[in-house]
């Protein structure tokens, strides 16, 4: 991901299965998982339209 601003990402996918985007060491990107994971099971009711409105807040 030739970036030094994000080290990972996730996103519930239309298939309803959540995808997670990991970088950097293997350490790391185990923190990072986590982090993902609490970002799709924490914000799983925020919809698409409520994500980009309130995207900084969230």
């Amino acid at each position: 991901m030739e970036t030094t601003q994000l080290d990972g990402l996730s996103r519930w996918g239309s298939d309803r299965r959540p995808h997670v985007l990991l970088a950097q060491s293997f350490a790391r990107r185990q923190f990072d998982a986590a982090h993902e994971l609490a970002h799709l099971l924490l914000h799983r009711a925020v919809s698409e339209d409520e994500l980009v409105e309130n995207f900084k807040l969230i």
